[in-house]
């Protein structure tokens, strides 16, 4: 019901092009609405078809792709090997057979590991090396032949996780594109940077419970907010999520205006968000003195949502190994 309304609504199309029949925003319209669903921690299908599928169809050019996830079809991506950051040597699939003339298709191999979606989408858009040693991307059907799913069991019970098997997936070469590294790489970062934002969106909903607590909660007489040791956890809860907020916001413009930076400022974006949400999420917890992590009270749920959301798509070691690696360091 809640992808049926996005569709409805046309979030899912927000950043595709006019003419592949979406609404033809960019990357800083992504940022805004991947904040609004971390913050409301949103289950289903939307979470993983705006923040990931949709940036990897795009940057591969698959208008027919993104047209269908306009009109209602919902999807999931792997673009790396075991989950992680994107990296060319270690895409999940390899593709055999040709991609040339009428009726051609492909065979598809590989194995996608913790793939966010997977089991609540209809599409999964997969990384792979074509017959020719290039960098591709395929969309195939989640139900499709030879296509095996194995749900992950995760501390976030908000969304699937699974791992996929792909073997002999056989798909039409109109389905495939061989777009190169380059584009893949795009649409790591514009992924990067979407969860990101929707890590930040999460922790200020913890972050805003844990404030609300702490000027209800009272001990020795007066509020425990008033206590200069709450004062001062609060304090830096609220400097981490702006200073992610702003470098996340900052990668966003990068892309919007094609900028140079914009593969620093999208792994510097995943780092600060992980970074925030580890300090976020402990003393969201700690704040309300444990009450947090019991089923009576909801900040276990957004707790959970923000551990899961700091490891997909490379966590912040990852990240900042990246920043290193692209600064010459």
């Amino acid at each position: 019901a809640l992808w049926r309304t996005a569709v409805r609504l046309d979030w899912p199309a927000l950043c595709i092009p006019e003419a592949d029949g979406g609404v033809g925003l960019g990357m800083v319209e992504l940022a805004v609405m991947a904040e609004e669903v971390g913050m409301v921690i949103a289950p289903g299908a939307l979470s993983a078809s705006l923040v990931g599928f949709l940036a990897a169809v795009r940057a591969a050019g698959l208008g027919a792709a993104m047209s269908a996830c306009a009109a209602g079809r919902s999807g999931a991506v792997a673009l790396a090997g075991q989950g992680g950051a994107f990296d060319a040597s270690t895409v999940p699939a390899t593709a055999t057979g040709t991609a040339a003339g009428d009726g051609a298709e492909l065979r598809i191999d590989g194995e996608c590991h913790h793939v966010v979606g997977a089991g609540e989408v209809d599409d999964l858009a997969v990384a792979l090396r074509m017959p020719d040693g290039t960098l591709g991307l395929a969309v195939i059907p989640i139900d499709a032949a030879g296509v095996h799913l194995t749900p992950v069991r995760s501390i976030d019970f908000t969304r699937a996780v699974g791992h996929v098997r792909l073997d002999g997936v056989v798909v039409a070469a109109g389905a495939v594109a061989a777009c190169g590294e380059g584009a893949l790489r795009a649409a790591a970062e514009e992924i990067a940077i979407a969860t990101a934002l929707e890590l930040v969106g999460t922790c200020q909903t913890i972050f805003d419970t844990t404030v609300a607590y702490a000027k209800e909660r009272v001990q020795f007489g007066v509020p425990i907010g008033s206590f200069q040791a709450v004062k001062h956890k609060i304090a830096n809860m609220y400097v981490a999520l702006e200073r992610a907020r702003a470098v996340a916001l900052f990668a966003a413009a990068t892309v919007e205006e094609d900028d140079d930076r914009r593969a620093v400022s999208a792994a510097m974006a995943k780092a600060a968000a992980g970074e925030c949400q580890r300090l976020v999420a402990a003393d969201g917890i700690q704040l309300l003195g444990g009450i947090g992590y019991t089923w009576e009270h909801d900040q276990h749920m957004w707790v959970k949502r923000a551990h899961a959301a700091a490891q997909f798509h490379g966590a912040a070691r990852e990240h900042r190994a990246k920043v290193a690696q692209l600064l010459g360091l």
